[in-house]
């Protein structure tokens, strides 16, 4: 049985070197113990980081992994596949190599090819230091907030209303967000929910400049819960009520 170790790490050299001056006595040390070992693997070296795969017996190879974790020729060392599964060798003509030669890109490229869903499954971040040593391969997805889960970080008062009220266009849909926005803190999700509006509605008319000036925003952790939403039967109830009055309050300036 055959046992394949995959680690990734950053070298420890000065920023300003292009190679790492100790590079050249890694590789001539590696070579040594691993012929005399039986070890097969590549080691490539690409902008301050190294992808290291050794494989051979069991026996042989854990201790050999846990001299690399304590060598301080580098750093940040993480361990990306542990396969224990093998009937026999990826890399049998060939020991360590640097990332310039050409057998080692090929080298590189099979690993990645072999272990294309482990590599997959790994963090971003691990996948992201991979992409270095794979150039080809297509770069990880990075799941990004949609906007609707950042707006809803944030509850939103109205301190009063707009100072030219008459150039806001006010639909009787505004005029129930802002009745809703004066009596207290409340975020999207919860002026859906009273209002029986449109979640993009609402959104662009807390956008509006003339309401913006007057708009308070803060974090929704920070709030207690409006005792308004306790029920869906009271809220119907409180949203008719305030629609009629804030409605008749408009109407002077109509």
């Amino acid at each position: 049985m055959i046992k394949l170790i995959a680690y990734c790490s950053f070298a420890n050299h000065n920023s300003t070197e292009t190679v790492p001056s100790d590079l050249a006595g890694i590789l001539l040390q590696s070579r040594r113990f691993n012929q005399r070992h039986s070890i097969t693997g590549f080691l490539s070296y690409r902008s301050g980081q190294y992808l290291g795969v050794i494989e051979g017996h069991p026996e042989v190879i854990d201790p050999l992994y846990d001299r690399l974790k304590a060598d301080t020729r580098h750093r940040d060392m993480q361990l990306l596949i542990d396969d224990s599964s093998l009937q026999e060798r990826l890399f049998s003509h060939w020991t360590l190599e640097t990332a310039a030669d050409s057998k080692n890109q090929t080298a590189v490229q099979s690993f990645f090819e072999v272990y294309q869903t482990p590599i997959n499954a790994l963090g971003y971040k691990l996948r992201q230091r991979l992409e270095v040593f794979a150039p080809g391969s297509p770069k990880p997805e990075k799941v990004q907030p949609k906007s609707h889960a950042r707006q809803d970080a944030f509850e939103f008062h109205l301190d009063a209303l707009p100072l030219h009220v008459q150039e806001f266009d006010c639909l009787p849909q505004r005029m129930q967000i802002m009745a809703l926005l004066m009596r207290g803190w409340l975020s999207i999700e919860q002026l859906v929910k009273l209002s029986a509006m449109e979640r993009e509605f609402i959104e662009q008319t807390l956008e509006h400049s003339l309401l913006k000036s007057n708009l308070k925003k803060r974090p929704a952790e920070a709030l207690e819960v409006d005792n308004t939403t306790v029920s869906d039967k009271n809220t119907n109830n409180i949203t008719r009520t305030r629609r009629s009055k804030l409605q008749a309050f408009f109407a002077r300036f109509f």
